[in-house]
């Protein structure tokens, strides 16, 4: 029995369909992290359309990105501990965004609770690019400058729904555990996520056509087919196409 080579791998098999059939997201709203998919993909999944599973590499990804967010709040609730400083654990909010029903996930909410101030944090796990060094015979890691924009627009929906100036995006490295941290202005990009927030709730509603002249916006168009779950689409690319 032991010498099966998949043994693990079946295990995590079994784990994930399990998840899968008891998730209780809702697949009809319209979530803040849609706002950084595929207008199309989002349209199908609220349509009720066929959908490919996320594959265990996926979830296991996601899965180190969860292992992240629990160290940052066990850092955080160290640290604030008995401080004015109350700490919101992965709050939920269902509301009108700028006269858009949205459902929005934050990770965690720092509030102060003397003043009341709220800032939502977005916790995001990743790859940095790095490069091998001939000279010190180590690789150089690059840090990026400021964060990606599928974050600014999932977290700024967020600040902008629990009506706060402010929002922050930690985000690490897989590879190599390097960390970087942003505190953003939430104004200052209320502007083009309202207009998303208007566009998506116009062209991916359940009762509307399928919004065929969608594309991947520019800031995924290097990897949304490849990831795509709607199986109903002429451009996806994901490797998943043949389990339907």
């Amino acid at each position: 029995m032991f010498a099966d080579t998949t043994l693990v791998r079946d295990a995590f098999e079994s784990l994930h369909e399990i998840r899968e059939a008891n998730d209780p997201w809702d697949k009809v709203a319209l979530h803040s992290s849609d706002l950084v998919k595929c207008a199309r993909e989002v349209w199908a999944r609220r349509s009720g359309k066929p959908m490919l599973p996320l594959g265990s590499d996926v979830l296991r990804q996601f899965r180190i990105g969860v292992d992240f967010e629990e160290q940052v709040l066990e850092a955080l609730e160290q640290k604030y501990a008995g401080t004015t400083i109350e700490i919101l654990r992965q709050a939920e909010y269902f509301g009108l965004n700028n006269g858009v029903e949205l459902v929005g996930h934050p990770d965690f909410i720092l509030r102060d609770t003397v003043t009341g101030e709220l800032q939502p944090i977005e916790v995001k796990t990743t790859t940095f690019v790095a490069r091998w060094n001939k000279a010190t015979g180590n690789k150089d890691v690059f840090l990026p400058k400021e964060p990606a924009e599928r974050y600014v627009i999932q977290a700024g929906t967020n600040a902008i729904q629990i009506g706060s100036d402010t929002f922050r995006i930690v985000v690490v490295c897989r590879n190599t555990g390097k960390m970087v941290e942003f505190v953003l202005q939430t104004s200052t990009f209320a502007p083009r996520i309202r207009a998303l927030q208007a566009h998506y709730a116009l062209v991916t509603g359940p009762n509307q056509p399928e919004p065929h002249h969608e594309v991947p916006p520019a800031h995924i168009a290097s990897f949304a087919c490849k990831f795509c779950a709607y199986a109903g689409c002429e451009n996806n690319k994901n490797p998943l196409m043949g389990v339907l």
